[in-house]
């Protein structure tokens, strides 16, 4: 299995108010899905990670398209770069969540707010009910999600999810190590 020609949803924040660290590492996967000729799938957003990741594969001629809900169209908050093609739009968040969900290859989860929790959570909860195989990766930029990992595990250690979901999501503390790391998931989940 390779990262080759793979939908991955990212997910983000839409902050531009974030250190320059979390901002390098977006631009970082975004030439990473580049190299590999990945579609990015992403909040549609023009503001914060979110804009950086896609305007970096945008720059460098790779293929994305924004999910974005009808009322942040109406508020002009999607990325105007994209074309009609490139933008999708739901008449809720919920159906968002469900569009930047399903179908994809590989979710990766960057820094980010309630937002990118909530989009999270609900991925890993597809996985757990069986509605979707999506390896789920966190970026552990500055060990951002530390304490979420660790919650997590614990509420594997204390019984509230089996064991086995602890295969669904999995952490790298930076962008170089993700493609190794993609591999070795793929192989484990699928034996490919």
């Amino acid at each position: 299995m390779q990262l080759k020609n793979k939908k991955v949803t990212v997910f983000c924040s839409a902050s531009n108010a974030v250190s320059e660290e979390y901002k390098k590492v977006a631009q970082e996967l975004g030439s990473l899905l580049v190299k590999h000729s990945c579609h990015l799938i992403y909040g549609g957003n023009k503001n914060g990670l979110m804009c950086i990741v896609a305007e970096t594969v945008l720059n460098n001629g790779g293929k994305v398209t924004g999910i974005i809900p009808k009322f942040m169209k109406e508020k002009q908050w999607q990325d105007n770069r994209l074309t009609d093609e490139q933008l999708i739009i739901t008449g809720t968040m919920t159906k968002r969540k469900e569009k930047l969900i399903s179908q994809v290859d590989i979710i990766i989860v960057l820094a980010g707010g309630v937002g990118t929790l909530e989009e999270a959570s609900q991925a890993i909860n597809m996985n757990r009910f069986g509605k979707i195989t999506t390896p789920i990766i966190f970026i552990n930029t500055n060990s951002f999600y530390s304490e979420l990992l660790h919650w997590l595990n614990k509420t594997i250690d204390q019984r509230f999810m089996r064991k086995k979901h602890q295969e669904i999501w999995h952490s790298v503390d930076c962008v170089a190590k993700l493609l190794s790391f993609v591999m070795v998931i793929y192989f484990n989940i699928f034996g490919i």
